[in-house]
């Protein structure tokens, strides 16, 4: 599987930086995946799905568009508690109130018909059930552009359209915002092989503004205290977790080196 800008390929050099703000992502939704049943909309090539199959999830099922990423991850991650499909995010065939939660790492600024796609998850999601999702910054990557500079993506949005569209659907839990001003070095990483997505699994404790290893230095966030809605809005990448209307579940908040808002 080769590396063209539109998913990433773990074990490839070249992309072990991306890899790592990847990754640090699925750490973010480890905490309130534990004993659930999950979908990763948009797995790629599987990594991440495994790391929550392989951290405490129940049962995670990952789905993508294309047979070439889906047959990398049969190969190169397998678990009893795994699974991978070829499918349409925006067409999910599965049953309603299917999941506890969906995952959705930098999938829907890929999608013409996100709003399909989020009433999609929203349908299979369970009651109270969760949606953990991440988009990068418009005002970061495209600024003043009428359309993304990204040739894969089809849109991108401010941290206020994005709370907007996700808000048509959703009930907000917490904003995060990923990465700042500070570079991210891992140079162990890029030795990395397929199938061991286990090796995230360090131990050390995710805590509020304490980074443990460079790979954690990839949740970045001022220190001394939390950060602002105004200092979430430059950061690379918004992570937001929210919940279905109506729901009065709690869902576990992560910890972590990341910035956050409550709202």
């Amino acid at each position: 599987m080769e590396f063209t800008g539109e998913r990433l390929v773990p074990h490839l050099e070249h992309t072990a930086e991306l890899f790592v703000k990847h990754m640090s992502r699925y750490l973010l939704a480890q905490s309130p995946c534990k004993g659930k049943r999950i979908l990763d909309a948009g797995c790629g090539a599987g990594y991440g799905a495994a790391f929550l199959a392989a951290n405490g999830a129940r049962a995670v099922v990952g789905i993508d568009i294309s047979p070439e990423a889906i047959a990398y991850a049969r190969e190169n991650f397998q678990a009893a508690n795994l699974v991978f499909q070829v499918g349409d995010c925006c067409n999910l065939r599965f049953p309603d109130h299917e999941f506890d939660g969906v995952v959705a790492m930098e999938i829907i600024e890929h999608l013409d018909r996100y709003p399909q796609f989020l009433a999609e998850v929203k349908r299979v999601l369970k009651p109270g059930g969760f949606l953990l999702v991440s988009t990068p910054n418009k005002e970061v990557w495209s600024p003043q552009q009428p359309q993304p500079v990204n040739p894969h993506h089809v849109i991108e949005f401010t941290l206020d359209q994005f709370r907007q569209v996700l808000g048509r659907y959703f009930q907000e839990v917490a904003v995060f915002g990923q990465g700042f001003a500070r570079p991210v070095i891992f140079q162990n990483l890029a030795n990395l092989q397929p199938g061991t997505v286990h090796l995230v699994r360090v131990p050390i404790r995710l805590l509020p503004y304490r980074a443990g290893s460079n790979f954690y230095n990839s949740l970045q966030a001022p220190p001394r205290r939390r950060n602002t809605m105004a200092e979430i809005r430059k950061s690379l990448y918004f992570v937001i977790l929210a919940r279905k209307h109506g729901s009065a579940v709690n869902i576990p908040i992560p910890a972590g080196d990341i910035c956050y808002f409550w709202t």
